[in-house]
């Protein structure tokens, strides 16, 4: 009889697509409900295509609690990252946790956004608070490709 895989955090997309990856992880944590989220997309948009091809990853991350407001966004095709919400639903909060390099198991209670995160080999290497700064965030990349 085929083993079950267990359904925790260290099974979910996040941690097989994002923290095992050898390739640096931008992730833009967002909501549809958030102005300055909506309005840094294009920007990030911009950075996600320069660095097509490189050994760099970009993802985004909705704290969103209306389901149908966030899918409606998502199809509005906006936002060029992959998101990660929809298939890692039950480990929002670990992820968040996991970003903010707190115990996963934490009650996040409160999340400040935008928030972009750089991770490479299993760990958060950088974090941007805020709008994210173009400038900065190309350099960042650049400096930890």
């Amino acid at each position: 009889m085929r083993a079950e895989k267990i359904n925790t955090f260290e099974n979910s997309n996040f941690q097989n697509e994002i923290i095992n990856s050898d390739k640096l992880t931008c992730i833009n944590i967002w909501a549809t409900w958030c102005v300055p989220c909506v309005e840094e997309m294009p920007e990030l948009n911009k950075i996600k295509a320069e660095f097509e091809g490189k050994n760099v990853q970009f993802a985004s991350l909705s704290i969103d609690t209306d389901s149908a407001k966030f899918q409606k966004f998502i199809d509005s095709k906006k936002f060029h990252f992959e998101d990660l919400t929809l298939e890692n639903v039950k480990y929002k909060n670990a992820i968040l946790n996991f970003l903010d390099k707190k115990p996963l198991n934490f009650e996040n209670t409160t999340q400040a956004i935008p928030l972009t995160y750089l991770v490479k080999n299993g760990k958060v290497i950088h974090k941007i608070e805020g709008g994210t700064d173009a400038t900065e965030l190309r350099k960042l990349i650049n400096d930890n490709l």
